[in-house]
């Protein structure tokens, strides 16, 4: 698994979190679909499927992480907040953060790995 392809994983992760909490719920009825006839409106584009078992198997991964991990990850890729907001929740530098992060990615990808082979 190269990092790219970690990434992409952490980037369906991410979206299946957003979509999963912070979604309203509501119906979908006829009503709530209709468009007026004198306005034409270009259909907006699809965002990709989202892998619901690769999302699963993050969101297991994550969750087992030490505290300060966890919120690192979910902070830069499920909420994108501010890495100085970040650095001061978890009490790190501004100078670790980079490596802080590229490590808590590392833990995730090997209870990924541990996981599939276990």
């Amino acid at each position: 698994m190269t990092d790219d392809d970690l990434e992409e994983i952490f980037i369906n992760w991410a979206r299946w979190a957003k979509n999963r909490s912070h979604r309203k719920q509501h119906c979908f009825s006829i009503e709530g679909r209709y468009r007026s006839p004198q306005t034409w409106h270009p259909p907006e584009p699809k965002p990709p499927e989202i892998d619901l078992w690769e999302a699963l198997k993050v969101e297991k991964a994550v969750v087992g992480l030490p505290k300060k991990y966890r919120i690192l990850i979910t902070g830069h890729y499920v909420y994108k907040s501010n890495p100085m907001s970040l650095v001061r929740k978890i009490a790190i530098r501004f100078n670790d953060y980079n490596a802080t992060l590229q490590m808590a990615r590392l833990m995730v990808k090997n209870r990924i790995r541990y996981a599939e082979t276990a």
